[in-house]
């Protein structure tokens, strides 16, 4: 598995629904903004202050990942540099490699945070208001690191390797990424969306894709129908929002193996390279007792189950990444993806 986590921040609004499993907590206030960037990123993270950012637990220890995500500068900040993400041991408490942007636009990568030692600055500075998507492949070790930073598929810090990308005392991995402004003092503006995380493991996805876009689908109509609604007798409207909203609206079920599905709203026509699919549900159980659901894709006459996951009595969400079509055991295409259902199933 290379392909690791997808964030476009079309699937919620409200803070709450950010930290409930797709990150783990945040830092200040940072919001969703909703047509705030443009036509060309739609749905972003807006972070406009100091100390405003989003923490993500990664699922295990990495010595080398690719992040990508396009950004787009409102207005810089005028006092020093400002964090953009980190990459950070948690086992130690210690930032890896921060990247920042610098008052004149320009890319400096940073070994700790930006007080730390500065590995390089970018060739070029991003251009004021235009969205930039920005790529970076890390490798993390205290003497044989390595890095390279990309803007629109262009190198412009790096390639270097043999170099130091692991802070004194911390492991040669990292397991925790920081989105935002970590820094006290700095204020500037500016989007981020389209992220995309992997690992070098695997044949597919494990190195830079270029300039992506993360798009949402939602549930459109209703397959298998295993589960009850909370009212009326559609399903999938009863869970079919772009912010989650708890228990106003959902579907349910004390069924060992009942399972619900949906059709779901196609992908845009522009579509062309499919890396992976990300499925997601929000869930909780509302009783003693464990409780266990799975992500379910159904492509033609197959079914792909995704990892059991225990309930909590909180809304959390559940998510798994597919980087391959149950029914072709290839990469996904548009026709593919566009036929497949997803839905979830009670699993214990």
């Amino acid at each position: 598995m290379a392909g690791l986590f997808a964030e476009g921040f079309g699937d919620w609004v409200t803070l709450a629904n950010g930290v409930n499993g797709k990150w783990n907590s945040a830092v200040g206030t940072p919001g969703v903004d909703l047509g705030g960037a443009g036509s060309d990123m739609p749905a972003a993270l807006k972070v406009d202050s100091a100390l405003n950012y989003l923490n993500k637990t990664l699922p295990a220890n990495y010595p080398t990942l690719i992040l990508g995500m396009a950004i787009k500068v409102g207005a810089p900040n005028s006092g020093g540099d400002t964090p953009i993400w980190q990459f950070i041991d948690d086992d130690t408490n210690k930032v890896q490699i921060t990247l920042a942007l610098t008052p004149a636009l320009r890319l400096a990568l940073y070994l700790g945070d930006i007080t730390g030692t500065l590995l390089a600055v970018s060739s070029s500075a991003l251009a004021q208001g235009a969205r930039a998507y920005v790529e970076a492949k890390l490798t993390f070790d205290p003497s044989a690191g390595a890095y390279e930073v990309r803007v629109n598929r262009t190198s412009v810090i790096g390639p270097a390797s043999g170099v130091a990308t692991a802070v004194a005392g911390a492991h040669s991995y990292v397991n925790s990424l920081r989105l935002g402004n970590t820094a006290t003092g700095t204020s500037p503006t500016y989007w981020v969306s389209d992220l995309y995380l992997c690992d070098n493991s695997g044949t597919a996805n494990n190195d830079f894709l270029g300039d992506v876009k993360v798009d949402t689908c939602f549930p459109s109509a209703d397959v298998d129908t295993g589960w009850t609604p909370d009212s009326g007798s559609a399903h999938f409207s009863r869970v079919d929002e772009s912010d989650p909203d708890g228990d106003a609206s959902y579907v349910s079920t004390a069924t060992l193996g009942a399972k619900d599905s949906y059709d779901h709203t196609p992908s845009p026509e522009n579509v062309g390279t499919i890396f992976f699919v990300q499925v997601s549900a929000v869930a909780r159980k509302d009783d003693a007792g464990a409780r266990a659901i799975q992500n379910v894709i159904e492509s033609g006459a197959f079914e792909h189950d995704g990892a059991q996951v225990q309930l909590d009595t909180s809304y959390a969400r559940n998510m798994d990444i597919s980087e391959t079509d149950p029914a072709t055991s290839a990469a996904w295409t548009k026709s593919g993806f566009d036929a497949a259902r997803f839905g979830v199933k009670l699993a214990a």
